[in-house]
């Protein structure tokens, strides 16, 4: 396809001075520098990343539209303090699985001045999955196979986790060895690093991709364990 050349480091700068003018005035008279150096790339880097990202999730959804793969700029101030209308960062998830996008499994990718943020896994698993994650790791052996698979995405150098509870769940074992993994609310693969000179080239693809690459024991254990 080739049609991504990678992002303009006027897409950082056009972040920096978002986060110095967050306001719908200032937003409205440089909607073209954030067509032209956030929307148009994303959804470029978004057609290729979705077929590159193919090879390890053949029915990942990579769609290049806002409120699909591409996150919206407007933040949801409804039940917030900041009242800023506008994200100052690029996030970008590729899901793979059959539920709403932000309960399966995927690929995301957040960027903005300071860093690249490259993560695999479910944030926080809705309701039902929670239910069952607790039930799977509650035993022994899946726990273990679950901390093999933590330890060769770290291996490949990535860190896992999750958000977690301060105490492990009532119904539960306090003293069972692996106790720590029945606290996650969700569990994911993450790496962040300064914004690589690889972002502003079509090289760019492949550098997200051989991390993703790296996470991905963890995707295939998800799929396999919670759908």
């Amino acid at each position: 396809m080739n049609i991504f050349k990678g992002f303009d480091r006027k897409t950082l700068t056009f972040f920096r001075q978002l986060s110095a003018h967050n306001d719908r005035d200032w937003f409205e008279k440089h909607r073209t520098d954030y067509e032209k150096f956030v929307l148009t790339p994303s959804q470029h880097f978004v057609m290729e990343m979705g077929e590159k990202l193919r090879e390890l999730s053949p029915d990942v959804h990579a769609i290049p539209k806002v409120d699909k793969t591409i996150f919206r700029i407007h933040r949801d101030i409804r039940f917030s303090k900041d009242k800023t209308p506008y994200k100052t960062h690029l996030a970008l998830f590729f899901w793979d699985g059959p539920r709403k996008k932000l309960e399966c499994s995927g690929y995301y990718l957040h960027i903005d001045p300071q860093k690249v943020f490259i993560g695999l896994g479910i944030y926080i698993f809705p309701r039902d999955v929670l239910h069952e994650y607790r039930k799977i790791v509650s035993k022994s052996r899946e726990a273990e196979n679950l901390l093999a698979v933590i330890e060769q995405v770290k291996q490949s150098g990535y860190k896992s986790g999750g958000d977690a509870s301060k105490n492990v769940p009532r119904g539960y074992d306090k003293e069972y060895k692996y106790a720590e993994l029945l606290k996650y609310k969700g569990i994911y693969s993450w790496n962040e690093c300064h914004p690589p000179e690889e972002l502003f080239s079509s090289d760019f693809v492949e550098w997200c991709f051989k991390i993703f690459k790296g996470m991905a024991p963890l995707h295939y254990w998800i799929r396999e364990k919670l759908g």
